[in-house]
Protein backbone atom coordinates (compact mmCIF):
# COMPACT_ATOMS: atom_id res chain seq x y z
CA UNK A 1 0.00 0.00 0.00
CA UNK A 2 1.10 3.55 -0.62
CA UNK A 3 1.83 5.73 2.41
CA UNK A 4 -0.62 8.53 3.16
CA UNK A 5 0.23 11.62 5.17
CA UNK A 6 -2.52 13.70 6.73
CA UNK A 7 -1.64 17.11 8.13
CA UNK A 8 -3.93 19.27 10.21
CA UNK A 9 -3.41 22.85 11.33
CA UNK A 10 -4.34 23.48 14.97
CA UNK A 11 -6.05 26.80 14.15
CA UNK A 12 -7.64 25.76 10.85
CA UNK A 13 -10.97 27.53 10.40
CA UNK A 14 -11.80 25.72 7.13
CA UNK A 15 -11.23 22.01 7.90
CA UNK A 16 -12.20 20.74 11.33
CA UNK A 17 -9.89 18.45 13.26
CA UNK A 18 -12.79 15.99 13.42
CA UNK A 19 -12.88 15.82 9.61
CA UNK A 20 -9.12 15.28 9.45
CA UNK A 21 -9.31 12.58 12.13
CA UNK A 22 -12.13 10.82 10.28
CA UNK A 23 -10.01 10.81 7.11
CA UNK A 24 -7.05 9.45 9.09
CA UNK A 25 -9.15 6.71 10.70
CA UNK A 26 -10.73 5.73 7.38
CA UNK A 27 -7.32 5.41 5.72
CA UNK A 28 -5.99 3.38 8.65
CA UNK A 29 -9.06 1.13 8.66
CA UNK A 30 -8.60 0.51 4.92
CA UNK A 31 -5.08 -0.73 5.59
CA UNK A 32 -3.15 2.30 4.36
CA UNK A 33 0.18 3.23 5.93
CA UNK A 34 -1.08 6.56 7.26
CA UNK A 35 0.76 9.20 9.30
CA UNK A 36 -0.64 12.21 11.16
CA UNK A 37 1.08 15.58 11.58
CA UNK A 38 -0.17 18.68 13.40
CA UNK A 39 1.01 22.20 12.60
CA UNK A 40 0.55 25.15 15.00
CA UNK A 41 -1.04 27.47 12.43
CA UNK A 42 -4.22 28.34 10.53
CA UNK A 43 -5.32 26.98 7.13
CA UNK A 44 -2.14 28.04 5.35
CA UNK A 45 1.25 26.90 4.10
CA UNK A 46 4.62 27.80 5.61
CA UNK A 47 8.18 27.06 4.57
CA UNK A 48 8.74 24.38 7.24
CA UNK A 49 5.62 22.54 6.07
CA UNK A 50 6.75 22.77 2.43
CA UNK A 51 10.17 21.37 3.39
CA UNK A 52 8.63 18.48 5.33
CA UNK A 53 6.36 17.64 2.39
CA UNK A 54 9.37 17.84 0.07
CA UNK A 55 11.35 15.41 2.24
CA UNK A 56 8.39 13.03 2.33
CA UNK A 57 8.07 13.20 -1.46
CA UNK A 58 11.80 12.62 -1.96
CA UNK A 59 11.53 9.52 0.19
CA UNK A 60 8.54 8.33 -1.84
CA UNK A 61 10.33 8.87 -5.17
CA UNK A 62 13.72 7.52 -4.14
CA UNK A 63 14.84 4.40 -5.98
CA UNK A 64 17.25 1.81 -4.73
Amino acid sequence: SHPVRIAHEDFDDMVTERASRLAFEWCRDQGYDVAWKNYPMAHEVCISKIRQIGEWLKGMLATD
